[in-house]
Order: C-alpha cells, then sequence, then structure tokens
C-alpha cells in the first residue's frame, strides 16, 4: 500500500515545479516582479514536496517487485529524481544566498538553471510512465 502514496505526492511536486519554473523563469527574463513571485512561491512549494516524493519514492521502491528488464530503467528514474532534486534545491540555495533578489547578471543563467529543472522533471515523468504503463510496476499483482 505504501507504494501508493509516491504517485499522489510527486503530481503535485511536479506540477508546482513545471508551471513555477516557467512563470518563474518568464518573469525573470521579461523582467515582470510578479510572475516571478508567484513562480518562485510554486517553486519552493515544489521543492519541498519533491523532497516528500523522493523520500516516498525509495520507500515505494522497497514494496514493489520490479520485473527483469525494469531494473535499469528503475535505477534511471531514481538517479533523475535525485539529479532533480538537487537542481531545485540549488535554485533554493542560490536565491537564498542572495537573499531572494536575483541580480540582473544573474538572471539568464538562474532562468537555464529553472528550465534545466523543468526539462528533467519531463523525463522523469517519462520514466515513471514507462515503469508504470510499459513495466505494471506497482499496479500489477502477481
Amino acid at each position: 500500500m505504501l507504494h501508493l502514496v509516491h504517485p499522489v505526492v510527486v503530481h503535485f511536486a511536479l506540477a508546482f515545479l513545471v508551471a513555477g519554473g516557467a512563470c518563474e523563469a518568464a518573469g525573470l527574463l521579461a523582467r515582470r516582479e510578479r510572475p516571478r513571485e508567484f513562480g518562485a512561491i510554486l517553486v519552493l512549494a515544489g521543492t519541498v514536496g519533491l523532497l516528500v516524493a523522493v523520500a516516498t519514492g525509495f520507500l515505494a521502491r522497497n514494496t514493489v517487485e520490479i520485473p527483469r528488464g525494469a531494473e535499469a530503467l528503475m535505477a534511471r528514474h531514481e538517479r533523475v529524481g535525485l539529479l532533480v532534486l538537487a537542481v531545485f534545491l540549488g535554485s533554493q540555495f542560490w536565491k537564498g544566498w542572495v537573499g531572494g533578489r536575483i541580480s540582473d547578471a544573474q538572471r539568464l543563467p538562474y532562468a537555464a538553471l529553472l528550465v534545466l529543472g523543468i526539462l528533467l522533471v519531463a523525463y522523469g515523468a517519462f520514466l515513471g510512465g514507462e515503469m508504470v504503463y510499459g513495466h505494471g510496476i506497482g499496479v500489477l499483482h502477481p
């Protein structure tokens, strides 16, 4: 039953990260404060949710049977998830380091980091979908 918690948690986190990352990056590049601030709140909420999603993902991994041939896919999904966590935690530490104010010189690199995070989220979600729909991990019962 524990394996059912991960999909519930991860979908909220990923939605917040994608929407927030896109909104914050667009706000930064267009120099519009309201979208940037709104996106920043969503990215922070998504990052906190991602911590829970990664933890529940590792717990879920220990409660489901991994079919032969899907071990590498599971390992890649885990690595991408940790990379997503590193990117978005890094973004939060970056903002904390500069007191929440991204300078003009940092706008493009910071926005690029957010876009990288969004692309990694999409790839990790694709891998998760492949595990569920392609291999039945967590949904097929022996």
